[in-house]
């Protein structure tokens, strides 16, 4: 690879990287929204299963863009939901759905409490960052 074409994948994956970040807030507010939206007696089965999705999402994007703590937290917050799904028959009570609440908002805090990478371009010695 020349030094142009490292420069310009570096280019491009900071720019993915910024665009992750800058939307992550935007996706955290939509799953604790979501999590709000779950009706008190019955499960939404559609809208925990599109959290579901969201979560694992969040998951593996969240550790490819070198955020472990956010990732780490979703990922056990999609075992707890995939859990709930598995069950044959479930209902929601109000303090289930205060502690999913709240742990969809936790994910929040461990965004700005985590520290942030300054780069997610991988290290190579070969060709220095300019």
């Amino acid at each position: 690879m020349s030094d142009k074409q490292y420069d310009e994948m570096r280019i491009q994956l900071a720019q993915i990287r910024h665009d992750y970040l800058k939307h992550l807030p935007e996706e955290l507010a939509t799953l604790q929204a979501m999590g709000e939206s779950l009706g008190d007696s019955e499960y939404d089965l559609d809208c925990l299963k599109a959290i579901y999705q969201r979560l694992h999402k969040l998951s593996g994007s969240g550790g490819s863009f070198g955020l472990k703590t956010l990732s780490a937290e979703a990922s056990k917050l999609e075992q707890k939901v995939k859990d709930l799904l598995s069950q044959s028959s479930v209902q929601l009570d109000a303090s289930l759905k205060q502690q999913l609440i709240l742990d969809l908002a936790a994910l929040m805090n461990t965004l700005t409490q985590a520290e942030v990478p300054t780069s997610v371009v991988p290290v190579d010695n070969r060709h220095p960052p300019r």
